[in-house]
């Protein structure tokens, strides 16, 4: 029970209550929200680049970045798929495949 006597004083201290842990709650809820959006703003940009890369065939800059880069573990996994695949074939493909975009960004 509470150690106030009146009935209106002991009504706003529980809803203050209340509101406190809403605020309180809600707060914890938005900051790791917060948090995954800018991982996934960091993986998405991660993986533009990666790709960029690998579209030029440059596979140095496309391992470079997917050592340093934070991906999900499946995405991670078909860019190192696809990188192996690029350095195995790369003999195969004809020269014009090979030279980088010079122009274009």
């Amino acid at each position: 029970k509470l150690p106030c006597k009146s009935p209106r004083l002991q009504e706003g201290l529980v809803q203050l209550s209340i509101f406190l842990l809403d605020f309180y709650f809600t707060r914890g809820f938005a900051c790791g929200l917060q948090k995954e959006h800018d991982k996934m703003n960091k993986a998405i940009k991660a993986a533009e680049d990666i790709a960029t890369s690998l579209s030029r065939f440059d596979l140095k800059t496309a391992e470079s970045a997917i050592a340093t880069a934070s991906l999900p573990p499946p995405l991670y996994d078909a860019f190192s798929r696809i990188l192996g695949n690029l350095h195995v074939y790369r003999s195969y493909l004809p020269q014009s495949c090979l030279q980088l975009d010079v122009g274009t960004d």
